[in-house]
């Protein structure tokens, strides 16, 4: 679905990949506010927010996922289970 907004917390996001998929970027460095936090929980609630969940790792498993993460193999995010501790 082309469109959308992507808001990147961490690094300035791709121009070009902005372009690529039809959406505005935008690099917010700013720390979240808990009212920022809601909005971001509701638009997860209701569909309008996803992201894309390339595994799921136990914390045991930390050091493989970081591994994964540094080899960019990857395609999505990479999780960290902590419920498994």
């Amino acid at each position: 679905m082309p469109g959308g907004k992507l808001v990147s917390l961490t690094q300035l996001p791709s121009a070009e990949k902005a372009a690529q998929y039809s959406v505005t970027a935008k690099f917010n460095s700013k720390f979240p506010t808990s009212e920022d936090l809601y909005t971001i929980a509701q638009l997860i609630a209701n569909g309008s927010l996803r992201s894309e969940i390339d595994s799921i790792f136990p914390l045991s498993e930390a050091n493989q996922a970081h591994a994964k993460s540094e080899a960019r193999h990857g395609r999505g995010r990479i999780l960290l289970d902590v419920r498994s501790v």
